[in-house]
């Protein structure tokens, strides 16, 4: 069975004068207490479709800075709609037409980063009755105008979107 994973660091800011991030915890360093468990188990301000939150990572020598890092299972090989999702809500909702800056460090021991997606949708993704391998994103990191190592290094990736108000 040979799964693909991604490693993802920092996710999105603001393009505008000041830098605000839009995303609580980009950064994955809080971490959420898990009452029922007695420990420490998910990011603060962060919802995975994994179970348990098996893709949340203490280790520092993953993370591209600090302890933390986040893992998104982008293939599969005998299952091929299988994927995680994470998601987070914004701080303020995009100004329509307004252009912001995707900025996040990625790694993956497999060739897949450029079919990762990162979706602005609607409604929340998880409550919905639509399929998740169905969710279109906005963007694709393939669209990020630039090749990917295809080794295990952390690599930069940013990307521009313009709001459409959605």
């Amino acid at each position: 069975m040979r799964i693909a994973w991604l490693f993802v660091f920092s996710f999105l800011s603001l393009a505008v004068a000041a830098q605000q991030s839009l995303v609580l915890n980009g950064d994955f360093e809080d971490e959420n207490s898990c009452f029922e468990y007695q420990v420490n188990c998910a990011p603060e301000a962060w919802i995975s479709s994994a179970d348990g939150f098996n893709n949340y990572f203490k280790d520092a020598h993953r993370a591209f800075h600090g302890e933390h890092c986040m893992a998104v299972e982008a293939g599969h090989s005998y299952k091929p709609f299988e994927r995680t999702y994470i998601r987070t809500q914004l701080v303020c909702a995009m100004r329509p037409g307004a252009s912001y800056l995707v900025k996040m460090m990625v790694k993956s021991y497999h060739p897949v980063i450029d079919s990762v997606g990162i979706a602005f949708p609607t409604k929340d993704p998880l409550l919905e009755r639509l399929k998740l391998e169905k969710i279109e994103p906005a963007l694709w990191l393939g669209d990020a105008g630039r090749a990917f190592a295809k080794d295990s290094s952390w690599q930069e990736v940013n990307m521009v979107y313009t709001a459409t108000g959605q």
